[in-house]
């Protein structure tokens, strides 16, 4: 438990003194980049119908995307909250991108 509660603070400290010292640019240009795919993604969704060539322009922008990931991910100024909205975020996009292929599905 000590050494769990260590770990932890120790995780607290790197992080908070990243963003303390770190350019927060990059993470706030991705996280708001990241939302509009999320708002995007779920607009879509809402349509009646929805079909593959429907798809293909979120999915292109959803392919730069995961490449902008990869890269931001080692960026240092990451802190909580932005962990929290990342995977809040994440999930919002599971749930449309489920929602989408449902609906492609029925359509073919």
């Amino acid at each position: 438990m000590k050494k769990a509660l260590v770990l932890g603070f120790v995780f607290f400290i790197i992080i908070g003194q990243g963003s303390l010292f770190a350019d927060r640019k990059a993470v706030d240009d991705f996280m708001t980049s990241y939302e509009a795919l999320v708002v995007e993604a779920e607009t879509l969704a809402k349509k009646a119908a929805i079909t593959a060539m429907d798809m293909m322009p979120l999915t292109m922008k959803a392919l730069d995307f995961a490449e902008k990931a990869e890269v931001i991910q080692k960026d240092t100024s990451w802190n909580m909250n932005d962990l929290m909205k990342y995977m809040d975020l994440s999930t919002r996009y599971a749930k449309a991108a489920d929602d989408i292929q449902k609906k492609i599905l029925l359509n073919f």
